[in-house]
């Protein structure tokens, strides 16, 4: 299990990374409450982006229920405002970073490796 030091800290680290060559802010108490939708926005060539970021220092991130659930709250709330879109970024601790653009989720779980 990852910190939430951890998390925040990667959170903080992909705001640093976008903002030198977009723009994206932090919210403040993303994944608080039933309100909190999405941990950055972030807008990059001129699209505007919801980014849910999670950070592992596993091989693979399985997307269980919980997390599904709050992507498909992510992915409805950028659908219902478009043109916003929806991300997952990945922090492979000491690996790199994976940006996934969600337009769905499938039914089945999900899998994802570095």
């Amino acid at each position: 299990m990852i910190s939430q030091k951890h998390i925040k800290d990667s959170e903080r680290k992909y705001v640093k990374i976008v903002n030198c060559s977009g723009f994206a802010q932090r919210i403040a108490g993303s994944g608080c409450g039933q309100f909190g939708v999405c941990d950055v926005i972030s807008v990059e060539d001129g699209q505007v982006y919801l980014d849910e970021v999670k950070s592992t220092s596993q091989e693979k991130l399985t997307v269980d229920t919980k997390m599904k659930e709050q992507l498909q709250k992510l992915i409805d709330t950028a659908k219902a405002n478009p043109p916003v879109k929806s991300r997952l970024v990945i922090h492979w601790k000491r690996r790199g970073w994976q940006i996934i653009n969600l337009d769905e989720i499938p039914k089945s779980p999900i899998v994802i490796k570095v």
